[in-house]
């Protein structure tokens, strides 16, 4: 099977995209797991995703896209979006506004926060600020160390404010699996993903590149943006 890969890629032109790398990621690599992109001269492209500094570091990439957190504009309006502060007191507004700063830009952390303390008396968004400024990210087995701790705080409390007719009944679960699972899901857009993507279509076109690291703790809805560029380099090929 393996020289069967290798020789279909070999004569193609792709892409291949590596999501979510943990480790150090070269040549040699590529060739273990048979993907001719050092040997293929008909422009195929790589394009290798990591949230770990120490990773990107180490690669040869020709191209380096860094995913950016949202700004204070966008972390806002995503944080009131989910909670609906309008009409509220503006002492709760005040202390919502510090809640989402301390959410680092992260969608992750904003979402289920702001849904969590939607409706709750001032004394709640109070604790829960200082929560988050105060806590420090708890050693939990198989939750990566780069899950910010207000990430990994905000989806605590929002698991803990779950009524029970949300809890699963007869499914026996650790909620640190339930945090990893939902920190795997990333759905919401933002002006970060839509710069990324055009950068990484450019350098797709830039017939001397063919390998493009995407670094970062930010960017948001990266599922949706590699099958976007995903579509769009279908479309480039096609060209």
């Amino acid at each position: 099977k393996a020289t069967e890969l290798w020789s279909s890629l070999i004569i193609r032109k792709f892409l291949i995209i590596l999501d979510n790398l943990w480790n150090q990621w070269g040549d040699e690599d590529f060739k273990y797991i048979c993907i001719p992109l050092v040997s293929n001269d008909k422009g195929s492209k790589a394009i290798l995703r990591t949230r770990e500094q120490k990773v990107w570091k180490y690669i040869r990439y020709e191209h380096m896209v860094q995913l950016d957190v949202m700004d204070e504009d966008e972390e806002w309006n995503l944080f009131n979006m989910n909670e609906n502060l309008d009409g509220d007191s503006p002492k709760i507004i005040e202390v919502a506004m510090e809640v989402a700063k301390e959410c680092g830009g992260l969608p992750l952390a904003i979402v289920p926060l702001a849904r969590a303390l939607r409706g709750k008396i001032i004394n709640r968004w109070k604790l829960a600020c200082h929560k988050i400024s105060s806590s420090r990210l708890m050693n939990i087995k198989d939750v990566p160390k780069q899950i910010e701790k207000s990430t990994y705080m905000s989806l605590e409390m929002s698991y803990n404010n779950l009524g029970k007719q949300k809890t699963p009944i007869g499914i026996n679960f650790k909620k640190s699996n339930i945090i990893e699972f939902l920190a795997s899901k990333d759905r919401i857009p933002s002006k970060s993903s839509s710069a990324t993507f055009n950068e990484i279509i450019e350098a797709l076109k830039d017939c001397k590149v063919k390998k493009i690291g995407v670094w970062g703790m930010g960017g948001v809805g990266k599922t949706t943006l590699v099958k976007e560029v995903n579509m769009k380099w279908n479309d480039l090929t096609e060209l």
